[in-house]
């Protein structure tokens, strides 16, 4: 119980950073690309790894032009995961289970990965000029290392 909750701690601060970045670009949702903005600045060591083996940074997701701010008030208290945002969450809670372990960021980054489609997986796939299955190759590759 004492790991769960541990782990539901991790995955809440992530989507209120996360929830803060919609916010700050108008958006009326919480999606991939504010998930992706937020581990891009996590200082969970294996994380931070990936994004220095792919050489990403925050400044290379932000000047992709699929992160567009919109300039909108919005009520934070109004925001919820999109869809997609939801299933890549419920997919890094399968992962942690699968491997036995407790959530942690690397998990919502293998799942972002995965998925493939959302706006944080497209936009690592321009910026690395990548494709769906190259950019999970690479990122296998980094977390194997």
């Amino acid at each position: 119980m004492q790991k769960q909750r541990v782990a539901m701690g991790v995955l809440e601060k992530i989507k209120a950073k996360a929830k803060l970045e919609a916010v700050k670009f108008g958006h009326d949702y919480i999606g991939t690309e504010h998930m992706l903005l937020v581990l891009s600045r996590s200082k969970n060591p294996e994380v931070a790894k990936i994004f220095q083996d792919l050489d990403v940074d925050e400044e290379k997701i932000l000047s992709n032009k699929l992160i567009v701010a919109k300039g909108e008030k919005i009520d934070i208290t109004k925001l919820s995961l999109s869809g997609r945002a939801r299933k890549v969450m419920e997919e890094a809670e399968r992962i942690a289970e699968t491997e036995g372990k407790e959530f942690c960021p690397r998990h919502l980054f293998i799942a972002l990965v995965r998925d493939g489609d959302g706006v944080g997986a497209l936009v690592l796939q321009e910026v690395l000029h990548l494709n769906k299955a190259e950019l999970a190759d690479r990122v296998q590759l980094a977390l194997l290392y």
